[in-house]
Formats: structure tokens, C-alpha cells, sequence
């Protein structure tokens, strides 16, 4: 399934009134636990946007491939289209228009004793293989035990 295309799912979805009954029979402590886990989310892709313009950047200087400058770009601007879509479901959930999301960090990660080149390669290793495998398996483990 294409991105757009899960996110037209997901609209359709938000838009069926079982969604909407279901939305109505929560308390307002659980709309607001809900709204401030996707704002939480949404801090959390921001930064990872972030992590991964680093990376770009690393791999920019590095004199790495096209192609993995390209997927690079990539990533940063699916991170982008999940802080938009988290920000969409915090709405859902709240009454009013969510804040902007904060990021959490705002330089790249430097590893102690690593030179330059070292930590611009290490960055890649952990901020792209290593981190985003963790969170799909972390994703498909949650998904296993809510569905």
C-alpha cells in the first residue's frame, strides 16, 4: 500500500461514523491521553526528521552514492508527512487545534572519541539501520498485541 493511498484509508476511516460513536463513548480523560500520545509522537517524528537531515548531510560530505542521498531525502520528508499526520490524529482526539511539536534535540549526535568521518558514519549506522529497525519491529510488536 502507497503512502497516500493508507492515508486516504486512514481519512475514510476517521470519517465512518462507527469511528466517530466510538470517539464519542470515550471519556474526556481518555481523548486527552489520547491527543497527548499523538502530540508525544509527533515531537518524536519531528526530531527523527531531524536526525535524518544530519544524516543527509553526512552522507552529503562523505561523497556517499546518489542513491543514498536520494533515499536520505526521502526519509526526511516522510518523517515531515508523519509529524503532519500525528498532528491530524491529535486533532481527531482533542477539541482544538493542536501546538506545534518541539524537537528534542538540536545537534547531531557526536560519539566520544570517534573522529569526524567516524561519527558521521556511525550516525548513519545508528540514526538509519539501527534505530529505524528497532521502531518497526517496536511497531509490529504493538500492533501484534493491540490487534
Amino acid at each position: 500500500m502507497t503512502n497516500d493511498r493508507a492515508y486516504r484509508e486512514i481519512e475514510i476511516a476517521f470519517a465512518a461514523p462507527a469511528t466517530r460513536a466510538a470517539r464519542e463513548a470515550l471519556s474526556p480523560e481518555q481523548l486527552g491521553r489520547l491527543r497527548e500520545f499523538w502530540l508525544g509522537r509527533a515531537e518524536g517524528e519531528l526530531t527523527t526528521a531531524l536526525s535524518f537531515e544530519y544524516m543527509l548531510d553526512d552522507l552529503r560530505t562523505l561523497g556517499a552514492p546518489a542513491v543514498l542521498t536520494e533515499l536520505a531525502e526521502r526519509a526526511v520528508g516522510d518523517e515531515h508527512r508523519h509529524v503532519d499526520w500525528c498532528l491530524r490524529f491529535a486533532a481527531f482526539w482533542g477539541d482544538e487545534a493542536p501546538p506545534l511539536p518541539r524537537l528534542s534535540g538540536t545537534r547531531p549526535l557526536t560519539f566520544d572519541g570517534a573522529s569526524e568521518r567516524d561519527n558521521r558514519i556511525l550516525r548513519t549506522v545508528f540514526g538509519s539501520c539501527f534505530s529505524e529497525t528497532v521502531a518497526c519491529e517496536v511497531l509490529i510488536t504493538s500492533q501484534a498485541e493491540i490487534t
